[in-house]
């Protein structure tokens, strides 16, 4: 059984791992995902502004790829 103590340590990192969705406002739980997709919106939250830049330079490349063939 966790004490009262844990229980204060494992809310305040599940409070963390939360981020605001930038498109609604919604409160969306992360985890340790880099990106979740919003159940409100249906648009992606990302861990941070890194993560952002690399899904959106991967999103570029594949784009670009198939552009070519």
């Amino acid at each position: 059984m966790l004490s009262l103590k844990d229980i204060r340590i494992l809310e305040e990192e599940r409070t963390k791992s939360r981020k605001l969705c930038k498109n609604c406002g919604h409160s969306v739980l992360l985890g340790r995902k880099d990106q979740k997709i919003c159940s409100h919106c249906g648009v992606y939250v990302f861990k941070d502004d890194v993560a952002e830049f690399h899904y959106r330079i991967r999103e570029q490349m594949a784009k670009n790829r198939a552009n070519k063939n």
